[in-house]
């Protein structure tokens, strides 16, 4: 069966030629289930976690490594405590799959008194559009800060409305009710070369599986191709790269963070098409007052021919 969404579905041995919505109609959801791998919940249990912290001594500077490590206490003045379990409940609203509750845990240690902190949790979420989604996750900082491992995994059943890309899509006022269930696992190591640099490699899978919700009779084609599910797999090796001059991975006040990552699903690896798509996000942070931090994002994408609809440039926002 070719797999190629954005260009055709063949549905028992026969192509459905693209329809004008076509390109659109399975895109729906993606964007939501992107933040989910490993990561989709812990820097907001980061956040909140490092509330209880208010007291804190300036930064030393290290005697082997040369990087500022930030020493935090408690208000009596003893050191924290390493290890605690924070649970959290984390209401979120999304105008795609509605209101819900996200319910995480999760573990905040320091691997050595060099390294940035890492963390290891899990969580579940729940919305009004009967989406739901389980993963767990975490980033593994140690060896002075040199080495960084994040990995994941996460399963979604997300159900949404999707009206098109663009201005011109949403005025025709056509709506596709959307079905995708999809589990997705990822791994990256990075490794530290001069202050602030880190390079590395990783791997990610992503299966997922795309129908309709209810009949679309306007839309047979579509209709055609999606009433058993469109199964579409993603794998391949990944390239990372980033620049990080930040006081805390977890929190933020002061610093730069710069990533790129680089995909190269292929046949070679059980991928259901050969393609390429890179990503770069830079982020800045400004300390306004005490209590206070100002925060700039810019990011761009780059996708190659044959690229599925959940790795589109469009959706990495």
């Amino acid at each position: 069966m070719q797999k190629n969404l954005p260009t055709a579905i063949s549905v028992k041995g026969s192509a459905v030629p693209e329809h004008s919505g076509l390109r659109s109609v399975i895109v729906a959801g993606c964007v939501w289930f992107l933040v989910v791998p490993a990561t989709w919940a812990l820097s907001g249990v980061a956040r909140a976690e490092t509330m209880n912290q208010r007291h804190s001594m300036p930064d030393v500077q290290s005697p082997t490594e040369g990087r500022a490590v930030p020493i935090e206490v408690t208000p009596r003045g003893k050191p924290q405590k390493s290890g605690e379990w924070v649970v959290l409940p984390i209401p979120k609203a999304s105008p795609a799959i509605g209101g819900g509750l996200q319910l995480v845990g999760a573990r905040f240690f320091k691997a050595d008194p060099e390294s940035q902190p890492s963390v290891v949790g899990g969580g579940v979420g729940y919305y009004s559009s009967e989406t739901w989604f389980a993963g767990a996750g975490g980033a593994y900082n140690f060896a002075g800060d040199r080495w960084r491992i994040t990995g994941g995994a996460a399963y979604l059943d997300a159900r949404y409305d999707f009206y098109g890309i663009g201005n011109d899509a949403g005025d025709n006022g056509i709506v596709f009710p959307i079905r995708q269930t999809g589990t997705a696992v990822f791994a990256k190591v990075l490794r530290r070369v001069g202050s602030s640099w880190y390079v590395g490699a990783g791997y990610r899978y992503f299966d997922s599986q795309v129908s309709l919700r209810v009949s679309v009779p306007n839309f047979p084609d579509i209709e055609e191709a999606l009433q058993n599910g469109v199964r579409i797999v993603s794998s391949g090796p990944t390239l990372a790269a980033s620049y990080d001059t930040r006081d805390l991975n977890m929190n933020p006040r002061n610093g730069s963070y710069v990533e790129f990552d680089a995909i190269f699903p292929s046949n070679s690896f059980a991928s259901d098409e050969n393609y390429q798509r890179a990503t770069i996000k830079a982020n800045r942070y400004w300390p306004i007052g005490d209590k206070t931090v100002l925060a700039g994002r810019v990011s761009a994408c780059g996708a190659s021919d044959n690229t599925p609809f959940f790795d589109l440039s469009l959706i990495h926002i």
